[in-house]
């Protein structure tokens, strides 16, 4: 096979990669490509061109195309694996947990409602997850007021938020 053309399907399956791989990267990460993150993977790109026109092996092109199917593949489940589960998963809540850094007994006014339950889903989403209030390890249901000793640990998990969507 002409280099010339085994060149130009490998730097076109590089690009398609490191083209997928920069798309794809904020939906996974739900965070925007910076400027380092984009500035590596042009320098990948460059390495990767370099070689491949140094070497100018036929016999590298079919792993180089191997590698851009596996990479596609790789990345389209993690991609269906990721929006999947962003739009019918439930809301996890917020887990809190202290104690008093203290050498006496302390008052602490526990009002734990509204944990039972956690909020309904839309349009056949799940409902999320209830939350728990625990004093030392053991559930706190009814609302008053506890005399803490020093080391005590309270734990609050506050509820999760609904899910969308039916799964």
């Amino acid at each position: 096979m002409d280099p010339v053309l085994t060149f130009v399907i490998g730097a076109v399956c590089m690009l398609a990669v490191v083209l997928l791989a920069a798309m794809a990267a904020p939906v996974i990460t739900g965070k925007p490509l910076d400027r380092s993150v984009r500035l590596r993977s042009a320098a990948i790109l460059i390495v990767c061109l370099v070689w491949l026109a140094a070497t100018g092996s036929p016999n590298l092109l079919p792993i180089v195309v191997g590698f851009t199917v596996f990479c596609f593949v790789v990345i389209g489940v993690a991609l269906t694996l990721v929006l999947v589960w962003r739009f019918t998963h439930r809301g996890d809540g917020q887990v809190i947990e202290f104690h008093m850094n203290t050498d006496q007994p302390w008052l602490l006014n526990a009002v734990p409602s509204r944990l039972d339950r956690g909020p309904d889903g839309l349009d056949g989403g799940e409902p999320g997850a209830s939350g728990h209030f625990e004093v030392n390890g053991r559930p706190v249901s009814e609302a008053r007021k506890i005399t803490m000793q020093p080391g005590d640990v309270v734990r609050l998990e506050t509820p999760g938020g609904g899910g969308y969507g039916a799964a």
